[in-house]
């Protein structure tokens, strides 16, 4: 097997050719090619500002969406493409161990402050904890948190994309941290979920059918944010679900009024057409 820790030494199709190696000899198991290498996408931050002002935003990345949907050489490329080894980020041995001593109520305030505040040492330890105790009140808890971020965020496709490949590959760490990272460190703009005007007649029944009457004018990359957190709010009843739905709204009416729109391609175009089945 390749050594994975020279790997910053191969350059293009070099470098292609010994990821390949990797995935055939981890028998082309996506579970297990991603638990050695998804760190290697990871980013330090999200946001940087220099003593002169300069802001930088970086983006995430779908590497886990290619991993359920595409084939082996465009899931490699697409991989490959991500990977940068002056920003990866990852997870020390033994960092994460059970927490016992503490109810999950009192869990659940500490998450919320933590992980708003982009505190990921901490706030990954308790979210890790309520993982073990209840997968599905950890997905529906972390839910509610992302729906209250800014849909350009794009955090609701994340949490969406580790469901499913934990659904399909079974867990890993190394991608619970891929994402949890991704969503605790990017920023939170709270700015539309404190301002929201709360329309109390809003279903997400009529939401959805608004984006399935309207589904072409949102074939681009907004629509596709769209369509993430509209995924995501329909899986559960949450808390403030009034204003996630008013939130939504406000944000198809300015998708269906764009004129020129970033269209979809690659990976984003078939995360779309995926999750709009």
């Amino acid at each position: 097997m390749s050594n994975i820790s020279n790997l910053k030494d191969f350059k293009c199709e070099e470098l292609f050719l010994e990821i390949e190696k990797i995935y055939e000899a981890s028998e082309k198991s996506r579970g297990s090619f991603l638990r050695k290498l998804i760190h290697t996408t990871n980013k330090k931050a999200f946001f940087t500002i220099d003593e002169l002002g300069r802001i930088k935003r970086k983006e995430g990345n779908y590497v886990l969406f290619s991993a359920l949907y595409e084939n082996d050489e465009k899931f490699l490329r697409y991989f490959q493409s991500q990977m940068d080894f002056s920003e990866q980020d990852s997870l020390k041995d033994n960092s994460l161990s059970r927490i016992q001593n503490i109810d999950t109520v009192s869990m659940k305030k500490n998450i919320i402050k933590l992980v708003v505040n982009g505190k990921l040492e901490y706030g990954i330890k308790y979210l890790y904890e309520l993982y073990k105790r209840d997968e599905e009140e950890f997905f529906k808890f972390i839910s509610e948190i992302v729906l209250m971020d800014n849909i350009k965020s794009e955090k609701s496709l994340y949490i969406h994309s580790m469901r499913e490949f934990f659904e399909k590959f079974g867990y890993s760490l190394e991608v619970f941290y891929f994402v949890i990272s991704y969503i605790t460190k990017l920023r939170f703009d709270l700015y539309e979920y404190e301002n929201v005007y709360v329309d109390e007649n809003l279903t997400k029944e009529s939401l959805r059918e608004r984006f399935n009457n309207n589904i072409e004018k949102y074939r681009n990359v907004e629509g596709l944010k769209v369509l993430g957190y509209l995924n995501l709010l329909e899986k559960y009843e949450y808390i403030n679900d009034k204003k996630y739905i008013s939130i939504l709204k406000e944000k198809m009416d300015r998708v269906e009024k764009l004129e020129n729109v970033e269209k979809l391609i690659d990976i984003k175009e078939v995360i779309f057409e995926n999750l709009s089945k």
